[in-house]
C-alpha cells in the first residue's frame, strides 16, 4: 500500500518463531506473504557451505527440519525495516538469555547500545593485551606485546642459545 503525497511505504511485516521440538527456538520477521515460503528460505539457506557454522542452522541441521515449524508471532504495519527490526527485537530481547534461544544477537540495537558494545569489547581487548606470559625463550612479555618481542633480538638470541644447549647436551 502506498499513500498520496509522497508519504512513506505502508507494508504487512510477520513476526515468527522457528520452533524445534526439541524446545530450541529462533526468532526472525520477514514481509513474505505466506511463512512457509520464508520456512523453505530458511530450509535452503541453511545448505549453504557459508551457514553451516550459523547457530540456527548448525541446531536445526543436527536435528532435522521435520521436526521443526513456524509460527505466527504477530502481523503488524510497518513504513520502514527498523520499524520491522525493533518490533522483532521486542520478542528477541526477552528470551535473548534463554538456552534455548537460538537468537544469539539483537535484532536492533540503538546507535548509543553499538557504541556502547564497542567500547566494551575494546576495554576488554585492552584487558587481555596486558596479561602476563612467558614465552618460549624463558622471558615475560604481555599478550599486547607477544608479537613484538618475539621478533625481538634478545628473543631470538635466547632461542639460539637455547637451541645450542640442545645440540651440545
Amino acid at each position: 500500500m502506498e499513500n498520496d503525497n509522497n508519504q512513506q511505504k505502508v507494508m504487512m511485516a510477520k513476526v515468527y518463531k522457528l520452533y524445534c521440538d526439541d524446545g530450541h527456538f529462533y526468532y526472525g520477521s520477514t514481509v513474505q506473504k505466506y511463512l512457509s515460503a520464508r520456512y523453505h528460505s530458511h530450509k535452503t539457506d541453511s545448505k549453504e557451505e557459508c551457514m553451516k557454522n550459523n547457530k540456527v542452522y548448525s541446531h536445526i541441521n543436527k536435528i532435522g527440519w521435520d521436526r521443526v515449524k513456524i509460527i505466527l508471532v504477530e502481523e503488524f504495519i510497518f513504513t520502514s525495516r527498523e520499524d520491522m527490526r525493533r518490533r522483532e527485537n521486542i520478542h528477541i530481547v526477552k528470551d535473548l538469555n534463554n538456552p534455548l534461544c537460538l537468537n544469539h544477537n539483537r535484532s536492533f540495537v540503538t546507535d548509543s547500545q553499538r557504541l556502547e558494545k564497542i567500547y566494551e569489547r575494546k576495554r576488554k581487548l585492552s584487558e587481555l593485551s596486558k596479561v602476563v606470559v612467558k614465552c618460549e625463550c624463558g622471558l615475560e612479555t604481555t599478550n599486547g606485546r607477544k608479537d613484538q618481542h618475539t621478533n625481538s633480538f634478545k628473543h631470538r638470541s635466547r632461542m639460539e642459545k637455547q637451541k645450542c644447549k640442545i645440540v651440545d647436551d
